[in-house]
């Protein structure tokens, strides 16, 4: 009987300051990787001028999710 339950992450999405231009959202997240390791992905989703709230960021990255 396997007792073990699959977990799953759903990622992070935060805001980061660029030198110039605009801010941007931020979606992060981690995929396992060989020999039990952890790869940490990132993905530029787009500026807050284009996404406004975190909710529409969200729907934003849900394919990724």
């Amino acid at each position: 009987m396997n007792l073990k339950r699959n977990r799953y992450q759903n990622g992070s999405l935060t805001i980061e300051k660029r030198k110039r231009g605009p801010r941007i959202w931020v979606y992060r997240w981690r995929e396992p990787g060989p020999n039990n390791t952890q790869i940490r992905r990132k993905i530029v989703v787009g500026t807050t001028e284009e996404f406004k709230t975190g909710a529409a960021a969200k729907k934003a990255v849900d394919g990724l999710r």
